[in-house]
């Protein structure tokens, strides 16, 4: 009884993985190095693995230059979660936007939103690597908005909320004219409640 039930909790656990399409599959919490010139609080890490966060609907940004661990991180968070049971789901922002565009134009917009929507960690890798189109700009907020309840890690370049927002307006176009100022407004309101945990991936690759 005992083996089958291990062997069935090993399974899940697999399968969990599997589904989740991480970046890095076999990162785990116990290989990153906290050294100095990292910046990272290994108590915080540690009280991070242990999905409390998760479980309270709390949002993690780790911010960093590029190549310095943060995917590393966020896909080892996502597997400690998936070894807890919980359903994480990894996507790096232009394939996300991909993926919205095709399915708005498919008429499965609603459909991809829920999808999103079920999971217990959606891990958003290069948050606004890029400025925004207007409709990207109200698919990828509709994501966000559908998921304030549930926890969100974000990995970005970004050192300041203000860059980041800015980075949220959508560019003009003739066809969706759009008051920047008014939309920075919003989206300040909409992204401040998110700021639960935020840790600096310091300068050096994991």
């Amino acid at each position: 009884m005992t083996a089958e039930w291990n062997r069935r909790q090993n399974n899940t656990v697999k399968r969990l993985i599997h589904n989740a399409h991480f970046a890095a599959p076999f990162a785990a919490m116990e290989e990153i190095a906290c050294y100095e010139d990292r910046k990272l609080d290994k108590a915080q890490m540690l009280r991070f693995s242990t999905c409390k966060f998760v479980d309270e609907g709390h949002h993690i940004i780790l911010k960093g230059a590029s190549c310095n661990g943060k995917t590393y991180i966020a896909c080892a968070l996502g597997n400690a979660a998936c070894r807890r049971f919980k359903k994480v789901r990894y996507v790096r922002m232009p394939e996300l936007l991909g993926e919205l565009s095709i399915a708005r134009s498919g008429g499965e917009l609603k459909k991809c939103l829920v999808s999103y929507k079920k999971v217990d960690l959606l891990i958003l890798d290069e948050w606004l690597i890029r400025p925004l189109m207007p409709q990207e700009s109200y698919d990828l907020l509709e994501i966000v908005e559908a998921r304030c309840q549930r926890s969100m890690i974000f990995c970005t370049q970004y050192h300041s909320l203000r860059v980041g927002i800015h980075a949220l307006t959508p560019i003009p176009t003739p066809a969706a004219p759009f008051p920047r100022q008014s939309w920075t407004a919003s989206s300040t309101t909409h992204t401040r409640p998110w700021l639960m945990a935020a840790s600096p991936c310091g300068n050096a690759t994991v």
